[in-house]
């Protein structure tokens, strides 16, 4: 392979004719492009011209070597690319347990109606314990079961209540239940600190209305003691049942 030399010149000199018309009759000067007198006598001799060439050589084998890794490096990126999607492929597919409907209905404490004087909303998980005293009563209907629910503000009403018991309860609208505001005669009302309710339902509920899930966190409740039925409930002298446990 012939190498042609640069016809420009090492010196940094500036050697040009400008009279472009001209060109092809002094095409042949050897020092037209750019190279004055004594870059044209040491580019011509027998060590520039090595030299030159040797260059040539190494930047051509430079260029070729970082090509050829360039190319190795793409081609392992591809393989490595394959051989993920084969792992990904052999994988087996998630099993999911299957969701089973739960036997309870779980509400957000944070719901609210603005139709209704506010009633505090079912919390999941939430067991509650009554401070108020067992109230012994003979009205007991043996197919009844009566349970006392407190700790309300005094705008809730017994239809308030109502409603609430059978939304916690998940009860059909034509189901029975029963609800009577406790409080002293001629209270006024508006000036207690909070009221309780005496609530009665089919007693085929009484699991149900006896779970602390169901019903909402603040809200105290217990089932009622009819002395004339449960004679030998162990309750002290306040009313209260005797080795009561708080979950």
């Amino acid at each position: 392979m012939e190498w042609e030399l640069p016809r420009n010149g090492t010196c940094g000199a500036k050697e040009r004719t400008g009279i472009f018309t001209k060109m092809r009759s002094v095409q042949d000067v050897p020092n037209l492009f750019w190279r004055c007198d004594g870059c044209v006598v040491t580019m011509e001799t027998p060590e520039y011209r090595t030299a030159f060439r040797a260059l040539c050589e190494a930047l051509r084998s430079v260029s070729e070597t970082h090509t050829k890794a360039f190319e190795e490096v793409k081609a392992e990126l591809v393989e490595t690319n394959n051989k993920i999607d084969q792992l990904i492929s052999k994988l087996p597919e998630p099993k999911t347990a299957p969701t089973w409907p739960s036997n309870k209905r779980r509400r957000s404490s944070s719901s609210s109606s603005s139709a209704k004087p506010e009633v505090p909303k079912a919390s999941v998980g939430r067991k509650v314990m009554t401070t108020v005293p067992i109230v012994p009563t003979t009205n007991g209907d043996d197919n009844m079961m009566w349970m006392w629910l407190s700790s309300f503000p005094p705008t809730v009403t017994e239809d308030d209540i109502r409603a609430m018991v059978r939304e916690c309860l998940s009860f059909d609208a034509d189901e029975t239940i029963d609800v009577k505001m406790l409080v002293k005669k001629d209270a006024d009302i508006s000036k207690l600190r909070a009221v309780s309710f005496k609530i009665g339902v089919d007693v085929k509920h009484e699991d149900a209305a006896m779970d602390g899930d169901n019903w909402p966190a603040g809200v105290s409740f217990r089932e009622f003691i009819f002395y004339d039925r449960k004679k030998t409930a162990d309750v002290d002298n306040l009313g209260f049942l005797k080795n009561r446990r708080v979950e």
